[in-house]
């Protein structure tokens, strides 16, 4: 009788410590979801900068990091080796979002985006 007791314990026990855990999981992946749109939206805010740094008379300098108001880390860098120069990466919490694009040239209005 006692043994049933202790095992039917650890069943419960063990049953509750996976739902407690699985719980855990989806509200960090619901805070994931928030840090990550405020990571693209920070990103994307970046790189309508970085185009704007590209049509400048004399551009700043890469790589260039912006903090934003919100808490938000912000890094833009420039390889002109590669086919999508420009890289901004935005960053929120533990999450991080980035986009690669080239600028328009010579008053051009079509680049190329691309979500990475």
């Amino acid at each position: 009788m006692l043994l049933t007791v202790i095992l039917l314990s650890g069943v419960v026990l063990a049953s509750t410590s996976l739902a407690g855990l699985l719980i855990l999981y989806q509200l960090r992946q619901a805070t994931d979801t928030k840090d990550s749109m405020r990571a693209i939206f920070a990103a994307d805010a970046c790189l309508e900068w970085a185009f704007y740094n590209e049509t400048r008379a004399t551009p700043q300098a890469y790589p260039h990091v912006i903090n934003l108001s919100d808490g938000a880390k912000v890094t833009i860098t420039y390889d002109s080796s590669d086919s999508l120069p420009i890289k901004v990466v935005g960053q929120y919490g533990r999450v991080a979002r980035a986009f690669q694009a080239n600028s328009p040239v010579g008053g051009e209005s079509k680049f190329d985006v691309m979500f990475v």
